[in-house]
């Protein structure tokens, strides 16, 4: 009988420990998303902001990009799993996935700038005009690791404000020492202007060809008050983009564009996107 009741309690043991493996690690679909599976990536980004989702950050591993958000709501955190410029699958995780130790600092730091702390996790090319229309300077951008820093003056105080981004977002906005502002003059071109090599495809979307993918220069200018990517193609054709507050006017060879560009910016690779053209530029 004593043994019987033993081989009872482990087999109770093991069936609710299999269970208990399989619900926390268990991955449901998001019926609500169902429809953005197999969409393009850029496109859908505004259909999720649209439908009350909220970016936390983006993981690379492989040929894989992996984004974490938060549903509006529950604040359940999903999983979206991005593979050859398409959504592969979106999923809900467990919430430690949609922790962004960043952000947490940015909360947590008593020098978050307060007229600026609902901008942490905005895109950096929209935002930077909110930046300005609340009277903020910009003075220079440096680069380190995979971040970049732009330093700011805020009207009215003068401080200096600092913010890092990374992933094509503001992750955090805080007040910093005045010096950090300083610029030589005689060295201001070389802050707001860089030039990269990378590698760019040119994607038209009616044709659903290629025209061209191999290597590129990217050049990006602040110099003229405005954001400007000028981007030249191996086989020497050069496509011009200018900032007009969250769209970009686009030149060709064949002239301005009557069609306005949306860009997407992943860190070191942006996309615009106008009409049927679609040209990705990655940094090298």
């Amino acid at each position: 009988m004593r043994l019987l009741m033993s081989v009872f309690i482990f087999v109770f043991i093991s069936i609710a420990a299999t269970y208990s493996f399989h619900s926390v690690n268990a991955q449901e679909p998001v019926d609500a998303l169902s429809d953005l599976v197999g969409a393009k990536a850029g496109q859908a980004e505004n259909v999720l902001e649209q439908r009350g989702y909220t970016w936390v950050k983006t993981d690379k591993s492989g040929g894989s990009a992996y984004s974490y958000w938060r549903e509006s709501g529950s604040n359940k955190c999903v999983t979206i799993r991005t593979a050859d410029g398409r959504y592969q699958s979106i999923v809900y995780t467990p919430d430690f996935d949609c922790q962004d130790g960043s952000t947490d600092q940015a909360a947590q730091d008593t020098d978050t700038v307060p007229g600026l702390s609902d901008l942490v996790g905005a895109k950096a090319g929209q935002a930077e005009n909110t930046l300005k229309d609340r009277g903020y300077t910009w003075v220079k951008t440096d680069k380190s690791g995979g971040s970049s820093y732009s330093y700011w003056r805020e009207s009215g105080s003068d401080k200096c404000v600092t913010i890092r981004t990374a992933d094509g977002r503001y992750q955090s906005i805080i007040y910093a020492p005045d010096f950090d502002c300083k610029t030589n003059a005689a060295k201001k071109p070389a802050a707001v202007s860089v030039t990269v090599e990378g590698n760019c495809r040119l994607y038209n979307e009616k044709s659903d060809n290629y025209r061209y993918e191999g290597s590129c220069e990217i050049e990006q200018d602040k110099s003229g008050g405005k954001n400007e990517y000028v981007i030249t193609l191996g086989n020497g054709e050069t496509y011009r983009f200018v900032d007009q507050g969250g769209k970009y006017k686009v030149h060709m060879r064949q002239g301005w564009s009557s069609h306005l560009a949306t860009m997407t910016d992943m860190g070191n690779v942006a996309t615009f996107e106008w009409y049927k053209w679609k040209l990705t530029a990655e940094q090298k």
